[in-house]
């Protein structure tokens, strides 16, 4: 497998922390789109939430002038922690990874078609069937023979129902 650098590793993660194989990628093609947003993470850990708050300690004292001096320094970050937010990067798509996005639209839109060509094919046979009547059997239903293709439509859903009394009447006669 072909392979390209990464990039540079935050200046926390030491060579001997990161194994060389984690610092190697996979020659990929374009980015990954998210489907969620993710959430940022929940944690009870008492050095992030300490972390937390020296920061926001550090940027009060630097905005009213008073105590800057008595801040001790930043406590360096886990080890672990810059890890999985390096690793939490956005990565670029592979080839196989593009292929299955392609094949998976192909396949969606198939089925969109397919679901389309049904409807289609329920939609003329029902016409068919509602052109049969004659006019007295047709006045009986609450139709009149212009309206035979709006039935046929709304009988398989591909518009809204507007004629609920005569659709469910239809519906009864199984046609």
């Amino acid at each position: 497998m072909r392979t390209i650098e990464s990039k540079a590793l935050p200046a926390n993660l030491t060579d001997s922390s990161v194994s060389d194989r984690a610092r190697r990628l996979p020659a990929v093609f374009g980015r990954v789109k998210r489907v969620a947003p993710r959430m940022p993470l929940a944690s009870n850990d008492g050095i992030f939430a300490a972390s937390e708050i020296d920061a926001w300690a550090r940027r009060a004292a630097a905005a009213n002038g008073f105590g800057a001096a008595d801040l001790p320094a930043a406590a360096p970050a886990d080890a672990g922690e810059a890890r999985a937010r390096f690793a939490d990067t956005p990565h670029r798509a592979s080839v196989t990874e593009i292929a299955r996005a392609c094949a998976d639209l192909a396949a969606d839109a198939l089925r969109g078609a397919l679901a389309k060509w049904r409807a289609a094919r329920i939609a003329r046979a029902t016409r068919a069937a509602l052109g049969q009547l004659d006019d007295r059997t047709l006045n009986d239903l609450g139709l009149h023979r212009s309206e035979l293709g709006s039935v046929a439509a709304e009988l398989a859903r591909e518009t809204d129902a507007s004629r609920r009394r005569v659709l469910l009447s239809l519906h009864m006669l199984s046609i």
